[in-house]
């Protein structure tokens, strides 16, 4: 968790921002996400008054290896670009109270979401050979975001593959 951010101690699937009006809420999820793996996320509190939204990234830097450190994370988002490790991330993703966002990274990097069962939709593109964590940033109108789950969903490919593989059994059976 960064210095502004904690997770709720009645819910440890919920992280929050302890101060609306600082900035440097940044929530990391503690293990790599794999390819083809959805990340769903539910916007568990707003404050309507604020200005901005949530803001989701993905970074090579481990998580552990911020343990004590997280007041070093600097407080404008942008800058993390200044570290060592790779970050990538979108600013201001549109979601309100309860919205439920699924986050996926493809084997060919590309980095997609959606927004209450909506279609996908195209965030960034990554090297899909790196490994990376999640983060997010709880930000602007949103204070406070829920980790329903992962789940993994095979590639197209993978997918493409399995049929034809069962089609061949099926032919010399």
């Amino acid at each position: 968790m960064g210095p502004n951010a904690r997770l709720d101690p009645q819910d440890s699937q919920v992280a929050e921002r302890c101060d609306p009006s600082k900035r440097r809420a940044y929530a990391f999820l503690s293990r790599p996400l794999v390819a083809d793996e959805r990340l769903l996320v539910q916007v568990a509190g707003v404050q309507p008054s604020l200005s901005g939204s949530l803001s989701f990234g993905l970074t090579t830097c481990d998580p552990a290896s911020l343990e004590g450190k997280t007041a070093e994370l600097p407080s404008q988002l942008e800058d993390l670009l200044d570290r060592p490790e790779y970050w990538v991330f979108q600013i201001g993703i549109p979601c309100g109270l309860d919205d439920k966002l699924v986050f996926v990274t493809r084997k060919d990097g590309k980095v997609e979401y959606s927004r209450n069962g909506g279609p996908f939709e195209s965030m960034m593109h990554i090297d899909g050979e790196e490994e990376f964590y999640v983060f997010f940033d709880i930000a602007g109108q949103v204070t406070k975001i829920r980790l329903l789950g992962t789940s993994h969903f095979p590639s197209l490919e993978s997918l493409v593959h399995l049929l034809t593989a069962k089609a061949f059994l099926l032919s010399i059976a």
